[in-house]
């Protein structure tokens, strides 16, 4: 379970400063809808709770306040001892607890669909040339070109080659182990 609060802010800006966004990065972005994943990855940009929850980054979420409760309600809750049915009697608890949030940025179809063409494309280059115009033509410009090939690069190969997440990060070492010397 992923639980995130109004505090929550989740980026992968490694483009910005020469690397690529590795520890997994590769695996769990390629799996976001929409080539959110592919657009988090090379821009580095911010998603707040609401955009996270959307995409699927996290599970559930529920304000800060309502945090303490939540801990509490888990931790004395008696669990039945039947696996299945401690995962639902989980749900449902953190369904109790589960916040209403604003709308996103990525509630906004428009601005979604400007991202599936833009970082739907087949190639880093033909990303950067469908960003031309955009308004992620200047993010992109401010970023490492090698780490936006490579961190396009990963994330095609993850998807491309039904990558396990253990392959994912057994394919992203040695690039970060290179990239660090």
């Amino acid at each position: 379970y992923h639980v995130a609060t109004e505090r929550f802010v989740f980026a992968m800006p490694e483009t910005l400063i020469g690397l690529f966004p590795d520890v997994g990065g590769s695996y769990f972005l390629s799996r976001l809808p929409d080539h959110v994943g592919m657009y988090l990855g090379l821009t580095g940009d911010r998603l707040q709770w609401h955009d996270a929850h959307n995409v699927g980054l996290v599970s559930h979420i529920c304000t800060h306040a309502q945090i303490p409760a939540l801990l509490e309600a888990l931790s004395t809750r008696a669990f039945s001892s039947v696996n299945e049915s401690v995962h639902e009697e989980v749900l449902a608890l953190l369904e109790e607890f589960s916040a209403v949030s604003e709308p996103g940025r990525l509630d906004d179809e428009v601005y979604r669909r400007e991202i599936a063409l833009v970082f739907g494309e087949s190639s880093a280059r033909r990303v950067g040339m469908a960003a031309l115009g955009t308004p992620f033509e200047e993010t992109l410009r401010k970023r490492c070109p090698l780490s936006l090939l490579l961190s396009f690069e990963a994330q095609r190969r993850v998807i491309e080659r039904s990558l396990s997440r253990r392959e994912a990060l057994e394919m992203e070492l040695p690039l970060a182990v290179r990239m660090s010397q």
